[in-house]
């Protein structure tokens, strides 16, 4: 079958019609020069604008100024942030069809500008990115490098020597390699840089002082895969964290999407789908074939790809990263603190319901500062107070500290936990755990376990047992642990919290990353092991207790104004 996409439509022809009919074969003829002298004008997204995070939306968005597309590989992801760049670089009738009828949004131009591409090697653009936009830019605007001149000869690309196109509008596209010298990206100022795939860090560094300057924005395609022999690539690196949102160097990036599911047929048909998924999820899963499966899910599913395994790989975001909801004196609260000096401090609220299900409703993650201010901070975050309740003159060390007692008026906690080697630490001359215990939070020395006990212990909170209904959902299948989607830093440390890979030819036991694990390492583990259950209507009664006790008018129904609940 002969097949011709024309936007949404599909026409397809048997081949012996075409040859014995000539009318259809002039028709078709006609499509086929009407598509390939402006195939822009007829551009469909790979998905229909049901997200808001999907291929429509990303080319929809005029307004931030780094824009991710990440998707598997085959998937259009690489059309889509070239029609991006399009719709700026060039002039664009707001009649034709991508606009009328394929819910992309026409955008004024703004006059010629200067656009940048880059990509691995410069061979890479001469294979794949050349050709890409040689087939969506209209003719009309690269004439001379698809039309013989009068000499019989077509302008090519100067690739041995500053390798770049010119439109006929004005704008000027240029092709740059992530091989080539720090000092060509230095040095280079544009409008807009299309980075296909995974740029080093300091060739963005480089780059962005530039197109900051001139209040540019950035594009970026990719599949974030681990390449082999690129450090810079997949999972735990810079892109990745400018990406969560970690390290954004001053942009506000957006991410966006294409599943292989919802991909159109154009870019990947049915049988393609299908061999895919064979080969990079089906197989290793049948084999066991673990690190081939977590590059398979980056390749099929867009994901990144980690060539360490997570220590928690139970967790899927789509279930255990739930919306916020209130939490009240109807809950068992806990709390799990990690101290730190150099190292953040950190602490985990928890909850528990009455059918026992685990909620991570809040973290506390902060620097450099002292023990005191931390308990306050922490103690505020509740909604609940400190209350002076003396001081003690230290002999030792000839100060004199001051003693608080929380006041729990609007959250009771019934166990808060600190890392054990805090009790025998000391700062101040004084043992970390009970200068905490001073400065207001009563805290006991959580389990000292090793790794082996403790993360079974939460990888089986993590599980979704089929057998068990979800609270939140009311469908079969539900883990017993989840956490609001508003901490970030546990999410953040999750992702990057993995298993150390051993030295070839040793039995030495798996051990977890050993930084920058405070919330997801340490906290979540003390609070497992206490361990979480639901203590009846405790929360309730030591609210009304303390209430009745003070003749306060607070109530359960009150609103913090710091933490909303």
């Amino acid at each position: 079958m002969y097949r011709l996409w024309l936007g949404k439509e599909r026409f397809e022809f048997p081949y012996d019609k075409l040859r014995s009919d000539n009318k259809l074969r002039a028709m078709v003829e006609a499509l086929e020069q009407e598509v390939a002298a402006n195939r822009l004008r007829y551009y469909v997204p790979a998905t229909d604008g049901t997200r808001d995070n999907d291929a429509t939306a990303f080319l929809n968005d005029t307004v931030s100024d780094a824009k991710i597309m990440q998707a598997p590989n085959g998937v259009g992801k690489t059309c889509a942030a070239i029609i991006d760049l399009l719709l700026d670089l060039m002039p664009c009738d707001p009649t034709w069809e991508i606009f009328t009828k394929h819910g992309v949004k026409w955008r004024e131009w703004g006059g010629p500008k200067r656009a940048a591409i880059g990509t691995y090697q410069m061979a890479l653009h001469k294979r794949t990115i050349w050709p890409e936009l040689r087939k969506w830019i209209p003719r009309a605007e690269i004439s001379t490098y698809v039309k013989k001149d009068r000499n019989g000869k077509v302008k090519s690309v100067p690739w041995e020597r500053d390798p770049h196109i010119e439109l006929k509008c004005g704008s000027t596209i240029y092709f740059m390699a992530y091989d080539q010298d720090q000092q060509a990206f230095e040095s280079f100022g544009c409008d807009i840089f299309l980075w296909d795939e995974q740029p080093p860090e300091s060739h963005f560094d480089g780059a962005d002082e530039r197109v900051r300057r001139r209040n540019g924005r950035h594009i970026f395609s990719l599949t974030p895969h681990k390449v082999q022999g690129n450090p810079h690539t997949g999972a735990g690196t810079w892109l990745h964290k400018f990406q969560r949102g970690e390290n954004t160097k001053g942009h506000l990036p957006r991410t966006y999407s294409i599943t292989v599911d919802e991909a159109s047929e154009e870019y990947y048909s049915k049988e393609m789908k299908a061999k895919a998924y064979e080969k990079w999820v089906a197989t290793p899963q049948r084999n066991n074939d673990v690190k081939t499966l977590r590059e398979g899910r980056s390749r099929y599913y867009g994901e990144w790809h980690q060539t360490s395994g997570l220590v928690y790989d139970e967790i899927e975001p789509s279930t255990h990263f739930i919306e916020p909801f209130k939490i009240d004196g109807s809950y068992t609260l806990y709390r799990a603190l990690d101290h730190g000096t150099k190292n953040p401090t950190a602490c985990m609220y928890f909850a528990v319901d009455r059918e026992g299900f685990i909620y991570g409703f809040r973290e506390y993650y902060q620097r450099n500062l002292t023990i005191y201010e931390n308990v306050k901070n922490i103690v505020e975050l509740c909604g609940n107070s400190l209350l002076p309740r003396g001081v003690v003159k230290d002999g030792r060390i000839g100060i004199e500290l001051q003693r608080f007692e929380e006041n729990m008026k609007r959250e009771v906690y019934f166990r808060s936990v600190l890392d054990a080697r805090s009790f025998a630490q000391t700062e101040m001359g004084r043992e970390i755990g009970w200068l905490y215990n001073a400065a207001g939070i009563h805290v006991v020395p959580a389990s000292t376990k090793r790794d082996d006990h403790r993360i079974p212990m939460v990888k089986e909170l993590l599980r979704i047992n089929p057998a068990l209904k979800n609270p939140l959902t009311g469908k079969m299948g539900s883990p017993r642990m989840f956490f609001f989607n508003t901490l970030r830093n546990f999410m953040s440390e999750w992702q990057d919290y993995v298993w150390m890979e051993g030295k070839p030819g040793t039995n030495a036991p798996e051990r977890p990353k050993d930084k920058d694990n405070h919330l997801v390492g340490s906290c979540l583990s003390y609070a497992a092991q206490i361990p979480m259950r639901y203590m009846g209507d405790y929360g309730r009664r030591s609210l009304r207790a303390a209430n009745a006790a003070t003749n306060s008018t607070t109530t359960e129904d009150d609103v913090n104004e710091t933490t909303g609940y």
